[in-house]
């Protein structure tokens, strides 16, 4: 629990052979009072004092005015999701008013509610485990906003998944924060987790292994406690107990509580009889107790974690007055701590308790105290913790607890809890009537965790059911399973199986029917073999867009117009289609796994260079993942913005954008490839051609889907390609190419791999196919009709020819890409073509196209571009001015700061809007100040105008 302490049955102070350890702490607590934080974990077996260590860490913290959170592991809470982190934030997170609690739970830490407020709890999202981790993780930093905070996590081994992998994701960023984390944990066993090993390799980590007390220690430790012992009963101690402080300790009460004189001769007997097992010895000590404080202590056993007096006694069976004499018995035995609640004084001691209770016994008692729980109103997780212990016993209710604690577990993204509950739930067994429901849960649950039970699951929850459209329902989530597993051309028959059981059955059902389509045409345009097959339903869905109204048709909807576009579909008819799927509001808050209807809508339109209504979207979307803290749709919504600014500028945006989802991204997301190729593809327009083949290097592309690992074949394509190797650029060029078409990706608009592959197959020679490639590019890119993919094409076939028809195609295309907005590729066209007017002996002409075209790529950030315009300026006997002022002298993550500020937001809601904390948006003001010559916020709007009017008007001078 928060602000615990976690006693150990230690020797008495001074801490003796720690000095090394105490340093540590010490360096600890300067780095936070000087706003660093740092990661310290102490690694020792059972008895050798890291918990008094910690309660030192702690004591010295909360004295030097720094906040400390406290939580301890428990085996009986280990599939308890967020259980440690809950218990570290809890008290403070609850204990705060409501408007304290909602600015702590607000922006990008609203997703850790969840762990607070179970009510909260809905529908599963594609990265909710992720988007939690990442809000607990800025609930921390607002902790710490004020005042420095430090973390004590105690028996780490034993914490739950969920916070295990939260703790190392805050080892990963505190160093520049003022959060500590000080975790004490076991060294692992087969059946423990390395936790040295996760949060050991973090750059800001400190471990530490404890060592045993040497001899002079236990010398001076056995004279504390037995003051006339001699030389050779302290070696003997040492010998017996290993230098193992708590085993010291216990050896030393046997011996005093049978008043052996440390010179008798029966010593050796009774040192050998207490120290032979610690476990024995203090179920010694429990069997000389009454028969209250022994059942007493077997009901605290088994509820392990800090308990109330009268709940144990009521476990155990024996009444309240008795209970609470029983407890000050074994308070004096110190078995337990003093006090109410209370809790044993060593998680040895509990062990030992617990080992010595018959099975049944411990069974009988953990369903008494799941009955209480239950009674009380106590958590569903902190009840099934018990039913876990207890042998089945065909109780309905006991399923149904294990199924809502499972569904509890899969909403706070950790389905491996989920598992073990619906495991135990099917172990019970389940009535008739729940057999498909449990199956079913666990089949969905089981493939969250990649594991191929959940296929034989699913499938015996379908031939359960009798009826049609719950049938159908389970085929859905079958199908919906299938497709988590990577298995896209068995998850398409199993919707095909759903729509078989609704259109035969119950055709009224017109959404569940949508659903099942969508989740066909998901999987299916992403898995070659029923690529064809989506793109024809593709085809019959656009046939009846009109008539398509609820929320789950036009989420199906969203799905047609995309492949639409794939195929190449005439562009007004998709852009008509999407914009009414953004003027209906039917994409808001949709970024479920199960459907991404908004960003297949967002992608349609920037294929479509229709980005104002992009814009809105993305708005849209930049405001649902700040409300809902969804780290995915923050990263997905700045991959898209991203992707526009590499075509319309500025391209410094786009690298900004970039960045900012490959920063929240986890690696595994195959979303990566998209922000690295926006990444890559903006740095090579910065002309930073070594961190661009940074980025691109490395396997990116391994057991990637081909949609995806298309992506990265292009960017390491344009990186080989600036580098001068047209042999691998062309491999690259052409890789992307057969990904895309494996899946009927035939628009140009998507990745524009033809007219690329035939630049640099130009290079190395080979005309003919670099004209084949770039004729299939301009008939697709005619009949698709979007003007940008039409200028790409147009550029590459200027760019094969020389003379009069090399400028005439360079013209066009430069007047298609002004057409589009896509002035980053407008930039590029007019360089090319000011070099092509040159090469025609108009230098004139040349010259001023050149100026422009330099002018504009200032204006944009095309670096690369505006570099290339003044070299070949000087070619065509022009003066190669230095690089304009660009549009904006701000950063793009000062202007978007600048932007929130200037529209009158706090320091905060720019923090939560940009998912940064408040001290960089203080940073990021204060730079911009500086930069436009204001002397605060309220000078903002006037010079950000300005900058705005200046950019304009730069503009309308280029066109």
């Amino acid at each position: 629990m928060s602000g615990e302490t976690s006693p150990e049955v230690q020797a008495p102070s001074p801490l003796l052979e720690r000095a090394v350890e105490a340093d540590l702490i010490a360096a600890l607590l300067e780095g936070l009072s000087q706003q660093r934080g740092g990661v310290l974990v102490f690694e020792a077996s059972p008895g050798l004092g890291k918990s008094r260590l910690l309660d030192l860490a702690a004591d010295r913290a909360a004295s030097g005015g720094i906040q400390v959170f406290r939580a301890n592991g428990h085996v009986l809470e280990r599939s308890y999701a967020w259980g440690v982190v809950r218990s570290l934030f809890e008290a403070t997170v609850l204990d705060a008013d409501e408007p304290q609690r909602a600015r702590l739970l607000d922006g990008p830490a609203a997703a850790a509610r969840q762990v607070f407020e179970e009510s909260v709890a809905a529908a599963v999202e594609s990265d909710v485990g992720f988007t939690i981790m990442h809000g607990l993780y800025w609930l921390a930093l607002r902790f710490a906003q004020s005042t420095p905070a430090m973390l004590v996590v105690d028996d780490a081994h034993w914490a739950d998944e969920a916070s295990l992998r939260c703790l190392a994701y805050l080892a990963e960023r505190v160093d520049s924060e003022p959060v500590g984390l000080l975790v004490g944990t076991r060294p692992p066993e087969t059946h423990l987790p390395d936790v040295v090993g996760l949060l050991g390799a973090t750059r800001s980590a400190q471990v530490r292994h404890l060592q045993a007390l040497g001899s002079e220690s236990v010398a001076a430790l056995v004279r504390d406690r037995i003051p006339n012992a001699d030389a050779r009963f302290s070696r003997r101690c040492l010998v017996l107990t290993a230098g193992n402080p708590l085993y010291l300790n216990e050896l030393l009460r046997a011996v005093s509580s049978h008043s052996l004189h440390p010179s008798s001769a029966d010593l050796e007997r009774g040192l050998a009889t207490a120290a032979r097992s610690l476990e024995r010895s203090v179920r010694a000590r429990l069997s000389g107790l009454s028969s209250p404080a022994q059942a007493l202590a077997c009901a605290f056993a088994v509820l392990e974690t800090e308990a109330a007096v009268a709940l144990a006694g009521s476990v155990a069976g024996v009444g309240l007055s008795d209970a609470f004499a029983a407890a000050d018995e074994l308070v004096e035995a110190e078995m337990i701590t003093a006090g109410d609640p209370t809790m044993f004084v060593h998680p040895v001691v509990q062990a030992a308790v617990y080992g010595s209770m018959p099975r049944a016994e411990s069974a009988e008692q953990h369903r008494r105290a799941a009955d209480l729980l239950v009674k009380d109103g106590a958590p569903t997780e902190r009840v099934c913790a018990h039913l876990l212990r207890t042998p089945p016993s065909g109780t309905a209710t006991v399923v149904e607890h294990l199924r809502v604690a499972a569904r509890h577990a899969l909403a706070m993204g950790v389905p491996t809890s989920a598992v073990t509950y619906l495991e135990r739930a099917w172990r019970e067994p389940p009535s008739s009537d729940q057999r498909s429901g449990v199956l079913a849960e666990l089949g969905r649950a089981e493939a969250v965790t990649g594991r191929p039970s959940a296929v034989r699951h699913l499938e015996e929850a379908v031939a359960l059911t009798d009826d049609p459209l719950e049938r159908a329902r389970l085929l859905l989530a079958f199908g919906r399973s299938q497709h988590h597993l990577g298995r896209l051309d068995e998850a398409c028959v199993a919707f095909e199986q759903g729509l078989n059981e609704v259109n035969s059955t119950n055709p009224e059902e017109t959404d569940l029917r949508a659903a099942l389509e969508g989740g066909y045409l998901n999987a299916a345009m992403f898995g070659s073999g029923h690529a064809a097959e989506a793109h024809s339903r593709a085809e019959r869905i656009l046939g009846v867009a009109d008539g398509l109204q609820t929320r789950a048709e036009l989420a199906l909807l969203s799905k047609a117009v995309m492949l639409g576009v794939w195929a190449g579909a005439p562009r007004d008819r998709l852009v008509d289609v999407t914009r009414r799927l953004v003027r209906t509001g039917a994409l808001d808050d949709e970024d479920a796994a199960d459907s991404q209807a908004a960003w297949q809508a967002i992608a349609t339109l920037g294929w479509c260079d229709d980005h104002p209504t992009a814009d809105t979207a993305l708005r849209a979307q930049f405001a649902s993942a700040r409300r809902r803290g969804s780290v995915l749709g923050y990263a997905l919504a700045s991959v898209f913005r991203a992707r526009h600014a590499l075509w319309t500028g500025p391209v410094a945006d786009a690298v900004h954008d970039a960045r900012a989802a490959l920063d929240v991204l986890p690696a595994e997301s195959v979303y990566v490839s998209s922000a690295g190729y926006c990444l890559v593809t903006g740095l090579l327009e910065c002309d930073e051609v070594a961190a661009a083949d940074e980025v691109a290097g490395g396997d990116h592309r391994v057991d990637l889907p081909p949609f995806f690992r298309s992506w990265w074949d292009m960017a390491a394509a344009r990186v080989q390609a600036r580098l001068g190797n047209n042999d691998k650029a062309l491999a690259a060029f052409l890789a992307a190419g057969r990904a895309q078409t494996e899946l009927g990706i035939e628009n140009p608009s998507v990745l524009p791999w033809r007219s690329e592959a035939a630049l640099a197959a130009r290079a190395l020679g080979d005309v003919m196919l670099a004209r084949s490639l770039v004729a299939d590019e301009l008939e697709r890119a005619e009949s698709f009709g979007g003007p940008r993919p039409l200028g790409t094409a147009l550029l590459a076939a200027g760019l094969l020819e020389r003379g009069d028809p090399a400028v005439d195609l360079l013209r066009s295309a430069g007047d298609l890409f002004a057409a589009a907005g896509a002035a980053v590729l407008q930039a590029g066209c007019q360089g090319h073509l000011g070099a092509a007017l040159r090469r025609e002996g108009r230098r004139e002409e040349a010259r001023r196209v050149l100026r422009d075209a330099s002018v504009l790529a200032d204006q944009v950030g095309a670096r690369r571009v505006a570099s290339q315009c003044r070299a070949e300026l000087a070619r065509a006997g022009g003066r190669a001015t230095a690089a304009a002022r660009p549009a904006n002298i701000l950063t793009p993550g000062e202007r978007r700061v600048a932007e929130l500020a200037a529209a009158g937001q706090s320091n905060r809601q720019i923090a939560n809007a940009l998912f940064v904390t408040v001290k960089a948006v203080e940073w990021h003001l204060g730079n911009t100040y500086r930069k436009l010559g204001v002397g605060g916020r309220d000078g903002l709007p006037v010079a950000l105008s300005a900058i705005g009017s200046e950019a304009a008007a730069r503009r309308s001078t280029l066109g």
